[in-house]
């Protein structure tokens, strides 16, 4: 087995927040096959919203504002809520999504908004008020090959200042409150840096900021860089790494998912794609007690055989 594995904060959060969702939505493509080894086509793990169109539209029109004003060409209001309304229906369109017109407005009028306090966001006034900064942008797609994992962990924008260079993570959505974990996966954005050519190898040469919005307003923290923290970084790839290799061991010798673990909350099953075909659309608790004494006569089943042949 040869996977192409990969790391991203997408699939390590859905990883450690349902296994089986995981397997679902990844392993085919990992071990490069369009499907299942039942046939069974793969897709998102989540049916998709307003809200997540919504995001998607901000996302690539906050790309297009960068790329214009990269080569200096400055948007109007009228322009930017043109693009915006553009990209939301794409959006929509693409996730088959349907929507009263006075939602639509409401959502594309926050999401203006809310793409205008962004721009005038204190952590980003060395890019938006200075033009002599040197700073760069990009796609969440340009993964680097790191230690044998192909990594998609590239800042949103990075910007030269005060002798160091920032690197910018935006969420447009983000909870009231950020764990550690999720703080030290942001550091492996410096990792990121480091493997690119024009970006120095050392640590000390990087900020990392975190630009987030949460009720209706932007907030921004710095996140600590330093060598320590960046091996703890290191450690969590290297733990999903192998959680992943283990699943796609446990998937390729029984398909039917069985042994496959359910999610760690009932929350993780709201909204999910897979819910109709899981054990824990019956409920969740109910399915871990039934798997846990499937897995424990299979496990009896097997000694008695051992004794047997003894």
């Amino acid at each position: 087995m040869n996977p192409n594995l990969h790391w991203s904060q997408t699939s390590s959060r859905l990883l450690n927040a349902c296994p089986r969702a995981w397997v679902s939505t990844y392993a085919a493509n990992l071990m490069a096959g369009p499907s299942s080894p039942s046939g069974q086509r793969l897709g998102p793990q989540r049916r998709p919203t307003l809200d997540d169109a919504m995001v998607s539209a901000l996302r690539t029109t906050w790309t297009d504002y960068l790329e214009d004003r990269f080569v200096g060409t400055v948007w109007s209001k009228p322009f930017r809520e043109q693009r915006v309304k553009r990209r939301l229906s794409d959006a929509m369109e693409a996730s088959k999504l349907k929507t009263p017109s006075p939602k639509l407005a409401l959502h594309l009028k926050q999401g203006v908004h809310q793409l205008e306090a962004l721009e005038q966001s204190m952590g980003l006034r060395p890019v938006m008020e200075s033009p002599g900064t040197r700073w760069a942008y990009f796609e969440r797609l340009d993964g680097m090959d790191i230690n044998g994992v192909r990594m998609f962990t590239a800042p949103d924008l990075a910007f030269y200042h005060q002798q160091r260079w920032t690197l910018v993570r935006i969420q447009f959505r983000s909870t009231s409150l950020q764990s550690m974990a999720q703080q030290i996966e942001h550091l492996l954005m410096v990792r990121w840096a480091m493997a690119q050519a024009g970006f120095p190898n050392e640590a000390s040469a990087y900020r990392v900021k975190v630009i987030r919005w949460h009720r209706r307003r932007w907030l921004e923290h710095h996140v600590e860089v330093n060598e320590r923290l960046l091996s703890q970084a290191d450690a969590l790839v290297h733990h999903d790494v192998q959680e992943m290799k283990w699943l796609l061991r446990c998937w390729q010798s029984d398909p039917s998912l069985k042994t496959i673990p359910l999610a760690q909350d009932v929350k993780t099953c709201d909204g999910c794609a897979y819910r109709k075909r899981c054990p824990a659309g019956q409920g969740l608790k109910k399915a871990k007690k039934a798997q846990e004494r499937e897995l424990l006569d299979v496990l009896q089943s097997k000694e008695t055989k051992s004794l047997r042949t003894v």
